[in-house]
């Protein structure tokens, strides 16, 4: 019910809303997501981790909002996203990844204290990989 009243407060202040469901987003969403993770690639191997992180989030970020523009729903809120793909297609696996990305993406942009691990970096790597292979050819989205 929380997450409900959450969305529809957003939808009131039209951060999420219905539109016509676009090719043309969901395929510029999907080379964004395409770029993240190419560069969270290039980062990891430079050793920096922090940024590789934040970037592997991207990835799966950005492969959520071209799914979503391909159903017709603008998102600019990354939780409200999150909810929307829980709610409309129930895959609990996907969202406890994406919502683990999104977690580590915000302890490593913004908080100085967290240290940004090879391994840590390259779970969320890994974990981007599979979204974005696992998101763009699924049939969610196709």
């Amino acid at each position: 019910m929380k997450e409900l009243n959450f969305l529809k407060k957003l939808k009131r202040k039209g951060v999420i809303e219905l539109v016509e469901s676009s090719e043309e987003m969901k395929s510029s969403y999907l080379i964004k997501a395409e770029n993240c993770l190419k560069s969270a690639k290039i980062l990891f191997l430079s050793q920096l981790y922090e940024n590789s992180t934040s970037e592997a989030y991207y990835c799966m970020y950005n492969s959520l909002l071209s799914l979503l523009f391909k159903i017709g729903i603008k998102s600019e809120n990354h939780s409200a996203s999150i909810i929307l793909f829980d709610k409309l297609f129930e895959n609990k696996e996907l969202v406890k990844i994406m919502s683990w990305a999104k977690e580590e993406r915000i302890d490593k942009q913004y908080y100085v204290d967290q240290i940004s691990s090879s391994l840590l970096s390259q779970t969320s790597f890994k974990e981007s990989s599979l979204y974005f292979k696992i998101s763009p050819k699924s049939s969610f989205i196709d």
